[in-house]
């Protein structure tokens, strides 16, 4: 017997809900992502934060700290690894002996001793510098068979700046009877000849950029200065003899390279943000920015940096004095025309204390 099938009461649908529509999210992007879509418009949000501050945490007048290993390469008579950011550089330096008698041309200056006769470096060419850019140290570096044109134009710049960085003093190569070392009971008098080199020290320096975030000319330079501060060259003589020169083999022998100056390179790059323009700089470092130009200098640029900018200053310091006086050796210059005798006396203030800076990093 079936039974009867009950059936559901009715029941009406709920009446339908309204919703509210909710504002619109805004567009967010992650910071790589903004800054390859607008890179102008990323470094400008960052610039006009308070305080400016630069992507990397700094602020406009912020150079990154250097970092310095010397004796780290085992078959040269000095080198040092300098790091400043995600830009490291090595340098070696191999002393080779040049003979006299290949230099073409030479003259002895009999009126002075070789060790006191200024710009003998210079004029004999015994400090050769050379500049490598190593495959891969930046995107955009493309190997090639010669030299890149970038890093010839590290060289060229190099070899202006090392006038003098290396003293004529321990450069030449004496007979051993006449090295006053060797044979100190020989008087010395205003009838005995002075002493001819019969060789001179030349110094090779190798330097290879194996990561590039930014100007490399700054790291460049430190990380020579910190390797001929670190190179010992071995105690030498020219022997009659053999017809040559003879070399110590004793290491505690040696002598450390006399340095003639200590200069240190601060590059600067000018960016102009978006509806910018250039005009005068404002009061104070940070930035040099009035509101209506968007402009500001920043210090030690870095490779994102770099790219915007349409000014680059370079300053090579020699020393700052007890005074404070900084000794400027060279002043380089390319792009626009923001910086002014104003803003250049504000770079060499900050090139000063960048200068104090690596002095204390190398321990002079």
């Amino acid at each position: 017997m079936a039974l009867p099938t009950s059936t559901p009461p009715f029941r009406p649908a709920p009446p339908p809900q309204t919703k509210t529509a909710s504002p619109p999210q805004p567009l967010t992007l992650p910071p790589l992502t903004h800054a390859t879509l607008s890179p102008n418009t990323y470094l400008s949000s960052h610039l006009l934060s308070s305080p400016p501050t630069r992507p990397s945490h700094r602020s406009p007048s912020t150079p990154r700290a250097p970092l310095i290993h010397t004796s780290c390469l085992t078959h040269t008579n000095g080198s040092a690894v300098v790091r400043t950011g995600d830009t490291a550089v090595v340098c070696g330096v191999r002393g080779e002996i040049l003979r006299a008698e290949d230099i073409p041309n030479y003259e002895h200056n009999s009126d002075k001793e070789e060790e006191e006769e200024e710009g003998l470096v210079e004029k004999l060419g015994l400090v050769v510098p050379n500049v490598e850019l190593a495959t891969g140290c930046t995107r955009t570096h493309i190997p090639t068979g010669p030299p890149s044109p970038e890093a010839q134009e590290l060289t060229r710049r190099l070899e202006r700046v090392l006038a003098g960085v290396v003293g004529s003093k321990g450069m030449g190569i004496y007979e051993r009877d006449s090295d006053s070392s060797t044979s100190p009971s020989q008087p010395q008098t205003a009838s005995t000849p002075k002493p001819q080199p019969k060789a001179f020290w030349t110094l090779y320096v190798d330097v290879v950029v194996i990561s590039l975030d930014g100007p490399a000319f700054d790291a460049v330079l430190g990380s020579v200065v910190a390797a001929l501060k670190d190179t010992v060259l071995p105690r030498a003589w020219w022997d009659g003899e053999v017809g040559g020169v003879v070399c110590d083999e004793r290491a505690e022998e040696g002598g450390r390279v006399v340095m003639g100056r200590w200069p240190v390179g601060c590059s600067f790059g000018v960016f102009v943000g978006e509806d910018g323009g250039e005009g005068e700089g404002g009061e104070g470092w940070e930035g040099w920015d009035k509101e209506e130009n968007k402009t500001w200098v920043l210090a030690d640029v870095d490779g994102f940096e770099e790219g915007l900018c349409r000014e680059v200053v370079t300053v090579v310091v020699d020393g700052v004095d007890e005074e404070g006086k900084v000794q400027v050796a060279r002043v380089e210059k390319s792009g626009g025309g923001f910086v002014g005798a104003k803003e250049m006396r504000r770079l060499v203030e900050v090139a000063g204390r960048r200068w104090r800076e690596w002095m204390g990093v190398m321990g002079t």
